[in-house]
């Protein structure tokens, strides 16, 4: 049997010359992996230290009375701010009887400081039992004197607040007064004729 080839006009074999299974077959376009930069990371500079604040001084307001280098600190750290003038307190425990009524008997006192422009009744709040059955409560001030050859104490000026003594008007005027205006000023120090006071209370 004879062998059939295909022409084209021209002469030339189909496609080319190419098989019929790559005729149609067109060649694949190449194409190059895109190159990405890549930044370049700087390293972390070290963190500097925060800078220290300098200690601020202490106000002298600050310093316990009668100690030029101690502030007095509370809780969470805060300190206090004192009074500029105190004066000195001898407060008597008294539990049977009173200075004035005991010349030959040891009563045991406590020594305070307070500042000289409290007053009479914010002392007497501050250093008297107040318990709910107490109805009046206050101060009477111990006078330092002499009987014969040994020193004594005699009873002096009063003050309450509350039922009873502390009702009338003119002992609420009194105990509206400051420490200082009633003679109980920052020249009064233990050694140097204190205040000597005994505490009083009535019961309802």
């Amino acid at each position: 049997m004879a062998e059939i080839r295909y022409l084209t006009p021209d002469g030339q074999p189909p496609n080319g010359g190419l098989p019929p299974h790559m005729a149609f077959q067109q060649p694949q376009a190449q194409f190059a992996a895109p190159i990405i930069p890549m930044p370049l990371i700087a390293p972390t500079p070290p963190t500097p230290p925060a800078p220290q604040e300098p200690l601020l001084p202490i106000p002298h307001g600050a310093m316990i009375p009668d100690n030029t280098n101690l502030p007095l600190t509370l809780n969470g750290g805060q300190g206090y701010i004192f009074s500029p003038k105190h004066t000195t307190i001898h407060l008597f425990h008294c539990t049977t009887h009173y200075p004035w009524n005991a010349q030959n008997g040891i009563i045991d006192f406590m020594i305070f400081h307070a500042p000289t422009n409290m007053t009479v009744e914010d002392l007497i709040k501050q250093i008297c039992p107040r318990d709910q059955g107490i109805r009046g409560r206050g101060v009477i001030e111990c006078l330092l004197g002499v009987q014969g050859n040994m020193t004594a104490f005699n009873r002096g000026e009063e003050y309450f607040i509350g039922e009873g003594r502390g009702q009338a008007q003119e002992m609420k005027n009194k105990v509206k007064k400051t420490l200082a205006e009633v003679g109980w000023n920052e020249h009064r120090k233990t050694g140097a004729n204190p205040v000597w006071l005994a505490r009083s209370i009535s019961l309802a």
